[in-house]
């Protein structure tokens, strides 16, 4: 089957009119197999590389025009290409490569024009060393942090050992270091986050030995990782964000006999965590939440045990009761939601198994304003109200 590469021009204001661009166009004749995937696209710089039959990597213009640019020319073979990420303003893409013998997998960086042959940035891992995880997950295997200056990246020493979370340069200029002490055998990083003050959030687990904790650490790895979750004994740790500032990391706990809990720690670990949600003790969980502007968080949680989600606004310094939006009436449900506009308004699907009757929010110091139903749903605007 032939698959090929096609982007909506009108999505990135590159055409007056909706009109699909096939811009992978002069590769079809190479074979008939191709299967164009993998790909990533700048709208500014207006260009966009993609992966070719799994292992070859080019780059063209969103307009279509030209001929694209083969890029994995020049260094070392790749008998797979995953995970594209550019770098902001477009210049370069990063990638995992794998390479023989062994399949073994590192991360590299090449630049859009062609200039120089693909780099490797990971550091010698070993003949059965391994850039990624153990075990296969939906979640990234490597982040830039938001100047574009280093890039966050998971990695192993052989199967089975400890997966570890390293930061190296985006120019190679010093080797990579280990973010955290070395880890024993049952320990592993699950998963992480890059924020936007210097420093990374990442989960540590050990199911051997029960632990449990979310960690912080300066991406430049300049002093050790200090624990943000404190501790405590059968709690478990769940998905996490930085908050708009990235001075503190939001996140989802749950203890012993609970539902899930919403927290947020200060990311130096300078003070202890704060409980942002008020759920009653014995019942109710929190399902989902998102950092907003102006310093909240929004969530929604299910309060008893009737599986009906209710959606909250809550700072997320001040541990101030959290705010009810669109109250819910018998049976009604949030459902999910997003928040768009850079954090500050906020979409909910609303289900409801009797007539609906809008939503009629509370007006305390702050909340939410411009409420408007639609299409089902309804909308709110983040801010001082």
């Amino acid at each position: 089957m032939v698959h090929t590469l096609a982007l909506l021009g009108l999505l990135l204001g590159l055409s007056p009119a909706p009109q699909s661009l096939k811009v992978n166009a002069p590769l079809a004749r190479e074979a008939l197999d191709v299967t164009a995937g993998r790909f990533v696209a700048d709208a500014g710089s207006g260009r966009v590389a993609f992966v070719q039959d799994f292992s070859r990597l080019f780059a063209t213009s969103l307009g279509g025009t030209g001929v694209p640019l083969r890029l994995d020319r020049g260094g070392p073979v790749f008998e797979g290409i995953f995970e594209l990420r550019l770098t902001p303003g477009g210049e370069q893409v990063l990638f995992l490569g794998a390479t023989l013998p062994g399949h073994r997998q590192g991360l590299y960086r090449v630049p859009l024009d062609g200039s120089e042959p693909p780099t490797r940035l990971s550091h010698d891992l070993g003949p059965q060393g391994h850039v990624g995880r153990q075990v296969t997950s939906g979640r990234p295997t490597f982040e830039l942090t938001p100047d574009g200056t280093r890039v966050v990246y998971l990695a192993y020493a052989y199967p089975g050992a400890p997966v570890e979370l390293f930061s190296v340069p985006l120019d190679g200029s010093v080797p990579a270091r280990r973010l955290h002490r070395v880890l024993a055998q049952d320990f592993t990083v699950t998963h992480f986050t890059v924020g936007s003050g210097a420093r990374v959030a990442f989960h540590l687990q050990s199911l051997a030995l029960g632990f449990d904790g979310l960690l912080s650490a300066p991406v430049e790895a300049s002093v050790d990782a200090v624990r943000l979750d404190g501790e405590v004994v059968g709690a478990r740790n769940a998905d996490f964000v930085w908050n708009a500032d990235g001075s503190r990391v939001v996140y989802r706990r749950s203890e012993t006999g609970t539902g899930w809990r919403l927290y947020s720690a200060p990311s130096d670990g300078s003070a202890a965590p704060l409980r942002l949600d008020d759920l009653p003790a014995a019942h109710g969980s929190v399902q989902s939440f998102e950092a907003a502007a102006l310093g909240r968080v929004v969530y929604s949680a299910d309060r008893d045990v009737e599986g009906e989600l209710q959606l909250f606004l809550v700072d997320d310094r001040s541990g101030a009761a959290p705010v009810l939006q669109a109250p819910l009436g018998p049976r009604d449900n949030a459902g999910h939601f997003r928040l768009v506009a850079a954090g500050t308004q906020v979409l909910c699907n609303r289900h409801a198994n009797r007539a609906w009757t809008g939503p009629r929010p509370l007006r305390r110091s702050w909340g939410w304003t411009g409420e408007q139903r639609f299409s089902g749903g309804w909308s709110g605007v983040i801010g001082k109200g």
